[in-house]
């Protein structure tokens, strides 16, 4: 089954996200799960759409002011994003931290959708597929099984800049990602997402293409009409 991710990132108060679960029309032939904010994970939860984390720190407790554990969010959620490039960029998020938040997802078993992608300076020197390989590489150190794993595919350089990658070039890194978890866990059936300005226009192409087996859609997943529309694409 596909599965179709919304990610609300640093959007929407109380009442919009009450209006948006209200409005929206999911697609039972696919499975959904939203992303909102920390602060609406309780309020969300209480319809009847999957929910994620955004973000998790990777200790249990402890002295991290502004952090969330995944102990406080494990009775809401049932997935969690791991490694999203904002994160990265922002929050300096390295390989060895995004690996250690999957450890602890997996362990707990929670479902996760680790994030990788490159940007426009590493697509302009051809080295896309050295360094999207390299951070799954790093990212599941350790890891022996893919149960409860989910690849996120999202170029940098076409998250909300209205540029999205070609169903082709898209097919393309998503096929190298597959290559690769098939020969680290054997037979593949991890689903490898793709990421980046998707909207109502472009999902049904990019979902036509073999080895894209879902969606994470940021802007275009704050409207509930547009949202409906990408998860009824397919």
């Amino acid at each position: 089954m596909y599965l179709i991710a919304a990610n609300w990132k640093m959007h929407k108060n109380a009442r919009q996200v009450d209006d948006f679960f209200r409005r929206f029309k999911p697609n039972p032939k696919v499975e959904i799960v939203i992303f909102p904010p920390s602060v609406f994970l309780e309020r969300a939860a209480k319809h009847k759409i999957q929910i994620g984390s955004q973000n998790i720190h990777y200790e249990k407790e402890g002295p991290f002011t502004g952090e969330t554990s995944l102990g406080m969010v494990k009775d809401f959620c049932s997935y969690i994003l791991i490694g999203h490039s904002e994160r990265r960029k922002f929050n300096d998020e390295t390989d060895k931290i995004v690996n250690k938040k999957l450890h602890l997802v997996l362990k707990n078993n929670k479902k996760a959708i680790l994030c990788v992608g490159e940007s426009l300076a590493i697509r302009k020197k051809g080295r896309t597929k050295s360094f999207v390989l390299s951070q799954l590489r790093k990212g599941l150190e350790g890891i022996s099984s893919p149960k409860n794993l989910n690849i996120a595919y999202e170029p940098i350089w076409a998250i909300g800049t209205g540029v999205n990658a070609t169903p082709e070039h898209a097919q393309e890194v998503h096929s190298w990602i597959a290559h690769f978890m098939t020969k680290k866990f054997g037979k593949n059936t991890i689903r490898i997402l793709y990421g980046g300005s998707v909207t109502p226009d472009n999902a049904r192409s990019l979902l036509q293409k073999p080895d894209i087996k879902g969606l994470l859609v940021g802007g275009a997943s704050l409207d509930p009409k547009s949202f409906s529309k990408i998860c009824h694409s397919i």
